[in-house]
């Protein structure tokens, strides 16, 4: 099985292809700068020697995501040979309202992240857009969010607050 296990940052997309299977990383890269430019791509495929690093005009993340889907598919520099031989993509996601476990994205999550985007506004926005982006472009493939909050869990409640003012919790839960 082939993942596209992503990263998102307000400025960045990372990614890596993985084989779960070996847990061999085929093909890694990803776009900094986005919405700032010029963006910078870089692609990597170390079975075949590709190193690819350029300036792309990366204006959102949806792009950033398409330039480097279109890298990952190239002929020559890329890992695959369609999008079809990807059985999935995994997001690292931080904090959506009443999910503290991994979870398929789906129109609900998007929404229970959308909630809490006030509290964490640098972030779910753009896994948010690439979540999307990543439905358009492949409706068909799976998306898995694994939320940071899942971590959190298994703390017991001194510790699972400290570091947050009180007023979160019983304003968030």
């Amino acid at each position: 099985m082939r993942i596209l296990v992503a990263n998102v940052g307000s400025t960045s997309f990372k990614h890596k292809l993985i084989d779960t299977e070996t847990g061999e990383a085929l093909a890694k890269g990803g776009v900094e700068r986005v919405g700032n430019p010029p963006s910078r791509l870089v692609h990597s495929v170390p079975s075949k020697g590709v190193e690819v690093e350029r300036e792309i005009d990366a204006p959102d993340h949806n792009s950033a995501i398409r330039a480097c889907l279109e890298l990952l598919t190239d002929p020559d520099l890329g890992a695959i040979g369609s999008l079809d031989e990807v059985d999935g993509f995994g997001f690292k996601a931080v904090f959506a309202k009443g999910i503290t476990r991994s979870a398929l994205v789906t129109d609900e999550v998007i929404r229970a992240m959308e909630e809490y985007s006030p509290v964490v506004p640098v972030h779910n926005p753009p896994y948010i857009a690439a979540m999307r982006a990543l439905k358009e472009i492949a409706p068909e493939k799976p998306q898995v969010a694994v939320f940071e909050t899942s971590f959190h869990e298994t703390l017991p409640d001194y510790a699972r607050i400290y570091g947050v003012p009180h007023e979160w919790l019983e304003r968030h839960g």
